[in-house]
């Protein structure tokens, strides 16, 4: 007894509205993600300097790299994707961090902006991206 697949025009009404409300909420889901991330990126940014707390692979995706930084003098955490920085990220380096000045918790850190360890931390961050990195 081998089971036949269904075809789309056999299905029943309810069942072709279940499956079209579940794609449906997938690609509201992604596309409600994207504007979150680009309304973000758009707001005031503020600056500061991150540390690399530790690199980690989760079960699914590439390697990520987790941070730690200050902001209106609170410790604040993220990560990001180190896919083609694997040679810089190294638990203890700094890097450049931008953050939206009204949501200090979403904090972005920029591999490819490693600051030195002679610089101190700024105490408020700083309201433009450093002269010497422009």
């Amino acid at each position: 007894m081998t089971e036949e697949k269904k075809k789309w025009r056999n299905l029943a009404r309810k069942d072709k509205v279940k499956i079209v409300s579940i794609f449906a909420a997938i690609i509201s889901i992604g596309l409600i993600g994207m504007a979150y991330k680009q309304f973000m990126r758009f707001q005031p940014q503020d600056y500061t300097i991150g540390t690399v707390t530790k690199i980690w692979k989760p079960i699914k995706g590439g390697t990520k790299v987790a941070y730690v930084y200050f902001a209106d003098g609170q410790e604040q955490y993220g990560n990001v994707d180190l896919f083609g920085f694997e040679q810089v990220a190294k638990p203890g380096r700094r890097f450049l961090v931008s953050y939206p000045e009204q949501y200090v918790w979403e904090g972005v850190m920029d591999l490819s902006v490693e600051m030195p360890d002679s610089l101190p931390l700024p105490a408020d961050g700083w309201d433009e991206r450093p002269q010497f990195l422009k």
